[in-house]
């Protein structure tokens, strides 16, 4: 997930972006190197990447960039550049921040600066408007754009293989910036016939949003009749309204077979310590994790999920059961998170002796 920054102006939406794959890639202009070593980007392979100290979804990325820069030493320079910083002593935190990191931020850093030479040279003139973001360059072209947690990794193999082609890989991204105007275009249009059941529901009148939601046409688009179906299940669930049952089977009738982990996310957001939702939303929480559980009955995370919902509307037996089989099934994967592993059988743990004391 990207961290949403400022919106791109009027003029870039308009007239599409000035900076593009097949572009040659402006110089590296920072007001400090806060680690590492300047590099010159007309010469071999780079990586450049822009971030923010208070960025979390940043410092996710940080030991994957680090991990790259281990496998690539010697192949591809790495340098993350620091923009969008807030605050006093921009430059005095950032180097606080990465001394901090140490060796698990193993690249080069820099700071961009009040200038903001680098956040409008390349962010902004790429239309991009999330960090992190990260600018693959070789010999001073820009060969590709995107989350450093994505393709990034394939691309550079790719690319030190000898099998990347810029001139594809420029239509490829002509193709998705198109595809973005369109989808942000529909999105306002969507904005706007929701509008007046969005001030109703600002002013607290949610029965008069209700009936605007139901004045919307979505019979030509689809996604538009979903924000109206989630908007209304949300609302309904917030007011703990016994209409809620009616619309979560709604909800489960028009998923399609992929919407398992979304099915489990809903359920576990009307249940959770946290949530805003009467307890009353518990049956209906659990009709979208059976849901969830009848499209994947295998998979670890939605019957973690299902076994919480189980425990949370008194069937504890069941969820016990049902987090067992969680176990089983995340054993059965080569590949299990240790981590993951440890706390459902904690959670378990503490199910059994539920369990135990409701004998």
């Amino acid at each position: 997930m990207w961290f949403p920054l400022a919106i791109a102006s009027l003029l870039t939406a308009l007239s599409g972006p000035s900076l593009n794959v097949g572009d040659h890639a402006p110089p590296l202009k920072v007001a400090a190197i806060v680690k590492g070593k300047a590099v010159n980007l007309n010469k071999g392979i780079h990586v450049v990447e822009f971030w923010a100290t208070w960025c979390a979804p940043c410092q996710q990325s940080i030991p994957h960039l680090t991990d790259m820069a281990k496998k690539y030493r010697e192949k591809v320079d790495f340098t993350g550049v620091s923009i969008s910083e807030s605050g006093e002593n921009q430059l005095g935190h950032v180097r606080e921040f990465v001394a901090k990191m140490g060796s698990k931020m193993g690249y080069n850093v820099a700071f961009d600066g009040p200038a903001k030479a680098m956040d409008l040279g390349y962010m902004k003139a790429a239309g991009q408007d999330g960090i992190p973001t990260a600018f693959l360059i070789q010999d001073g072209t820009i060969l590709w754009i995107g989350h450093p947690m994505g393709a990034l990794e394939g691309v550079i193999d790719r690319v030190l293989a000898g099998s990347f082609d810029v001139a594809t890989a420029k239509k490829e991204a002509v193709r998705r910036a198109n595809q973005l105007a369109d989808d942000e275009k529909k999105s306002a249009e969507q904005d706007a016939k929701m509008a007046p059941a969005k001030a109703a529901f600002g002013r607290k009148d949610f029965e008069l949003g209700l009936r605007e939601l139901d004045k919307i046409d979505t019979s030509r688009d689809a996604a538009l009749a979903d924000r109206v179906l989630m908007k209304r299940f949300y609302v309904l669930a917030f007011l703990g309204d016994p209409r809620l049952p009616e619309v979560a089977r709604k909800v489960v009738a028009e998923k399609r077979e992929e919407a398992d982990f979304f099915l489990s996310v809903i359920a576990r957001d009307l249940v959770t310590p946290e949530s805003k939702f009467p307890k009353a939303c518990g049956a209906t929480a659990l009709i979208l994790a059976e849901a969830a559980v009848a499209i994947a009955p295998n998979r670890p995370m939605v019957l973690d999920t299902y076994a919480f919902i189980l425990s949370k509307v008194g069937k504890v037996k069941e969820a016990v059961e049902a987090e067992s089989k969680a176990i089983s099934c995340l054993k059965a994967d080569p590949k299990f998170d240790a981590k993951d592993l440890k706390s459902m059988q904690d959670r378990l743990e503490i199910l059994k002796g539920i369990s135990k004391n409701n004998r």
